[in-house]
C-alpha cells in the first residue's frame, strides 16, 4: 500500500509537465479552457486578446516575500521576428512604420484548412521567411453543409454558425501567431468565387435556394449574411499587425464553378458590391487594408482577347479607383484564357497593362497568382548567360526575355535586377554606392544560388547527352544488321522484290495439285436414305406427338370433371345444411 501511495504521489507531481503546452502551442486568450502552462524552455507569451502562444525562452522566478507566493520576471533568450505596425500604402507604394515595404512571398490557402500543428504551421512560415518571404496570402473561409475538420462558417438551411472553436477561428488564431513569430504578414480572402472550400455558392443555395451564383452580389439576406461573417471574422484581429489586409472574394466574378447565372451580371453589379463591402469592412476594421482580390479583366467590348472584354463582370480600373480599396490585384494565367500560343508577348503586356493602371490611379497593385503549364520552352531562356551573369546570394535570375545581341537590353536587365534586389532587401544598388564600393578583384566562394544554378547547368547538359547517346546506339544497331543481312531493298526495288515473292507462293501452290484427297461415291453422289423412309419418319414422328398431345387433353378433362363433382358434393352439403337448419 505504501508503494501505490508513492506512485500516486510521483503521478501527481510530474502530471503538470506532462499537460504543458509544447513549442508554437496556445496557452491562453479569450474563451480559453485549456493548460496554461508552457514545456521547459518556453514561455507563455501574449499575441492578441484571443491567443497566447508558447514561444522559446526562460522565466526565473524570484521570491517577493517571505510568504510562499512568489512573482516571475521573464527573458526572453532569443526572441522570433514579431510585427509591429501596420502596413499601409503611399502612392504605389506599400509602407511599414514610414519604410518601403515590398511584398514577396506566395500562396497558401491550405495552411489554416488541412489539419497542420502549430508546430508544422511554425515550421511553414520558417521556411517562407527563410526564402527571403515577407507576405503569405491565405483563406479566411471554409463554408460547410457537414461539421468535419477544420470549418469556418457551418450551414443548416439558412442559418449559418461561425466556428469559434479548436477547429474554426482559434485554429486561425493559430495561423496568425504563427506567421507573426517568424515575421510573415497575411492577406486574408474572405470567400471564394469557385465551389472549393464553399464559397459564394453555398450562402446562395442555403439562403436563396438558387444555382444563380451572381444573386450573392445582390440578393439582401446573402449580403446581410456575410457582413455577419464579417463582422465575427474581421473584427477578432482588428488590432493584430501581422494581418497586412482583407480581400473581399478569392477571383470574384459573375459566374462561378457550376456557370449557372442569373444573366444580368455586369460589372456595375460587382464595382457596387466591392465599394458596399468594402466600405462595411473600413467601418469596423479601419487599421488595415482592403483588396478586391480579383484577376484584373478589363471592361473593353470588342478588344481582341479575352480578359479584356469585360465579359467575367470585372472592370479593374473603376474597382481601384474605389475609395475604400487600398490596392489593386491581377492574376496572369495566359493559356486557360486563351493565349496558348502568344504567352511572351500576351503575358508581357499583361503586366505593363496593370503596370499603368497602377501609375493611373496612384495605388500600389499585386499580381498574386501566375502560371503557365508544362515545361517552358527553351526560347523563353534566351539572353541568360550564366558564365557572365552571375547569381546574388538571393536570387538565381535563372531566366529573362533579354537578348545576346543587345547591350543595351544586358544593361536594362541588370539594372532591374539591383532594383529589386535593393527594394527587397533594403540594399544600394551600384549606382547609389558609387564609387565609394571597390571592386573585388579574384575568385569568390561561390553561393547557394551559384551552386543551384551550375547543378541545373550540368542537368540540363546530362539530358542532352542522353538523348544523343540513345540517337546513336540505334544507328548503330541499324548499321549491324544491314552489315548481316544486307540493306533491305526500297522504293520501285522493293516493291518488284514483293511481287516476285507473291509469284514464287502462287506457283509452289499449284504444283503442288490435289494429290492425296480422297472421297468415296456415296459423298460424291449422294448416297444413304431415300425420301420416302424420310416421309415415313416424318408421319411417324408427328402421329406420336399428336397421340401424346391427346393423351394429356384427356387427362386434363379428367382431373376437371372430378373437381366439378367434388364442388357440386360440397355445395349439396351446404344446402342440405342450410335446410335444415333453416327450414
Amino acid at each position: 500500500m505504501q508503494l501505490l501511495a508513492s506512485l500516486v504521489v510521483l503521478a501527481l507531481a510530474i502530471s503538470p509537465s506532462l499537460a504543458a503546452q509544447p513549442i508554437y502551442a496556445q496557452c491562453g486568450g479569450i474563451g480559453w479552457t485549456g493548460e496554461t502552462t508552457c514545456v521547459s524552455g518556453t514561455i507563455c507569451v501574449y499575441q492578441n486578446d484571443w491567443y497566447y502562444q508558447c514561444l522559446p525562452g526562460t522565466t526565473t522566478t524570484s521570491p517577493t516575500s517571505t510568504s510562499t507566493h512568489t512573482t516571475s520576471s521573464t527573458t526572453m533568450t532569443s526572441p522570433p521576428p514579431v510585427s509591429t505596425g501596420f502596413v499601409k500604402t503611399s502612392g504605389t507604394r506599400f509602407t511599414l512604420n514610414g519604410q518601403r515595404y515590398t511584398i514577396v512571398g506566395g500562396n497558401a490557402y491550405w495552411i489554416g484548412l488541412t489539419g497542420l500543428s502549430t508546430a508544422n504551421m511554425n515550421a511553414a512560415f520558417a521556411d517562407i521567411a527563410k526564402a527571403g518571404g515577407t507576405t503569405v496570402r491565405t483563406w479566411g473561409f471554409n463554408e460547410v453543409t457537414s461539421q468535419n475538420g477544420n470549418w469556418y462558417q457551418s450551414w443548416s438551411g439558412s442559418t449559418p454558425t461561425i466556428n469559434t472553436g479548436a477547429t474554426g477561428l482559434q485554429n486561425f488564431d493559430n495561423v496568425v501567431a504563427a506567421a507573426k513569430a517568424n515575421g510573415i504578414r497575411l492577406i486574408v480572402a474572405l470567400t471564394n468565387n469557385w465551389a472549393d472550400y464553399g464559397g459564394m455558392d453555398v450562402y446562395v443555395k442555403q439562403i436563396a435556394n438558387s444555382a444563380n451564383h451572381d444573386l450573392f452580389y445582390t440578393n439582401a439576406a446573402v449580403q446581410t449574411a456575410f457582413k455577419n461573417y464579417i463582422k465575427t471574422f474581421v473584427g477578432r484581429y482588428v488590432n493584430e499587425p501581422t494581418i497586412l489586409g482583407w480581400e473581399l472574394a478569392n477571383e470574384p466574378r459573375c459566374r462561378g464553378s457550376s456557370g449557372t447565372w442569373s444573366g444580368s451580371c455586369t460589372p456595375a453589379t460587382i464595382t457596387a458590391w466591392a465599394k458596399t463591402m468594402s466600405a462595411y469592412i473600413k467601418s469596423i476594421d479601419p487599421n488595415h487594408l482592403v483588396g478586391l482580390g480579383d484577376e484584373g479583366f478589363y471592361n473593353q467590348p470588342g478588344a481582341p482577347t479575352y480578359p479584356y472584354q469585360g465579359g467575367e463582370g470585372i472592370d479593374f480600373d473603376v474597382n481601384l479607383a474605389i475609395s475604400t480599396l487600398d490596392y489593386g490585384t491581377f492574376h496572369s494565367y495566359p493559356e486557360p484564357w486563351g493565349q496558348s500560343g502568344n504567352v511572351q508577348a500576351w503575358g508581357t503586356q499583361w503586366i505593363a497593362d496593370h503596370a499603368a493602371s497602377q501609375t493611373k490611379a496612384g495605388k500600389p497593385v499585386i499580381i498574386e497568382e501566375f502560371g503557365v503549364k508544362g515545361k517552358l520552352r527553351k526560347s523563353l531562356y534566351a539572353g541568360v548567360d550564366p558564365l557572365t551573369i552571375s547569381a546574388t546570394t538571393q536570387t538565381a535570375y535563372k531566366w529573362s526575355f533579354a537578348s545576346k545581341k543587345s547591350r543595351a537590353d544586358e544593361e536594362a536587365l541588370r539594372a532591374a535586377r539591383e532594383e529589386i534586389s535593393a527594394a527587397t532587401y533594403n540594399r544600394e544598388t551600384s549606382s547609389q554606392a558609387g564609387s565609394s564600393r571597390s571592386r573585388v578583384q579574384g575568385p569568390t566562394l561561390p553561393s547557394a544560388s551559384d551552386l543551384a544554378l551550375s547543378r541545373e547547368m550540368v542537368s540540363e547538359q546530362q539530358q542532352e547527352e542522353r538523348v544523343y547517346k540513345r540517337k546513336r546506339d540505334k544507328l548503330e544497331a541499324k548499321e549491324r544488321i544491314e552489315e548481316m543481312v544486307g540493306p533491305r531493298e526500297v522504293g520501285r526495288e522493293g516493291m518488284l522484290e514483293k511481287k516476285r515473292a507473291r509469284r514464287d507462293a502462287d506457283r509452289n501452290f499449284r504444283e503442288k495439285g490435289d494429290e492425296g484427297l480422297e472421297v468415296d461415291e456415296s459423298t460424291l453422289l449422294g448416297g444413304g436414305d431415300s425420301f420416302r423412309e424420310q416421309i415415313a419418319r416424318r408421319d411417324a414422328a408427328k402421329q406420336r406427338f399428336s397421340g401424346a398431345r391427346e393423351e394429356k387433353a384427356a387427362a386434363a378433362r379428367e382431373r376437371a370433371t372430378v373437381i366439378k363433382q367434388k364442388e357440386q358434393a360440397t355445395m349439396d352439403m351446404f344446402q342440405q345444411m342450410a335446410k335444415q337448419r333453416f327450414g
